[in-house]
């Protein structure tokens, strides 16, 4: 006689075993709280979400930024100020001087002519002159200059002449036409027993 006992029934209400497929048909809800997450967040993350949105950095903020950012940027802006006023020092002092008048010529070339435009300036009224300057105008001849000589001869060399006024007026602007174009030009202007010559590189 076997003393094998029965199994015994399932109790009712037993625990629903997790992996069952009615577990896995089940939606996850998670739940998200900004407010409980900023609660444990660095003081300078909260400072950076409470901030709201942040704008893009200007070019003069950036340059700005900081205290050597600021010395480097007044440092650029005093050099370039520096630069520009000691370049018009120089110009000034190495133009042409006629008898206290200084000279500047510009000139733009093209189609068999060029347009020379010449500025008087003078500071000090004191021994200037003023009346008739002459002013003649060649091509310039580079050094070692290899052309025959039927190209060379005085004939063959374009040369035009004008007569301008200077008066009193501390600045004066003359416009001239020069029948002739060429790389370079020799300029030479005379008031009375006083003369200069310079060479003028027209655009």
């Amino acid at each position: 006689m076997d003393d094998k006992k029965p199994l015994p029934e399932p109790e009712t209400g037993a625990k629903q075993n997790i992996f069952d497929e009615a577990s896995f048909d089940r939606e996850l809800v998670f739940h998200y709280s900004r407010a409980h997450r900023l609660a444990k967040a660095s003081p300078a993350l909260r400072a950076f979400n409470e901030s709201g949105p942040q704008k893009r950095p200007t070019v003069f903020s950036t340059l700005t930024a900081t205290r050597s950012h600021k010395v480097l940027l007044v440092s650029i802006i005093v050099l370039s100020v520096f630069i520009s006023v000691m370049s018009r020092i120089t110009k000034e002092t190495n133009l042409p001087s006629l008898r206290g008048n200084r000279i500047s010529v510009s000139g733009v070339r093209g189609e068999g002519a060029t347009a020379l435009t010449f500025k008087k300036t003078f500071k000090d009224t004191a021994g200037v002159y003023t009346g008739a300057v002459d002013i003649a105008v060649t091509p310039s001849l580079p050094a070692g200059n290899k052309n025959s000589p039927e190209e060379t001869r005085p004939e063959a060399v374009p040369i035009a002449t004008y007569r301008i006024f200077f008066t009193l007026n501390t600045a004066e602007t003359f416009s001239l036409s020069i029948p002739f174009e060429a790389p370079s030009l020799l300029i030479l202007m005379q008031a009375e027993d006083t003369y200069i010559n310079f060479k003028v590189r027209p655009k």
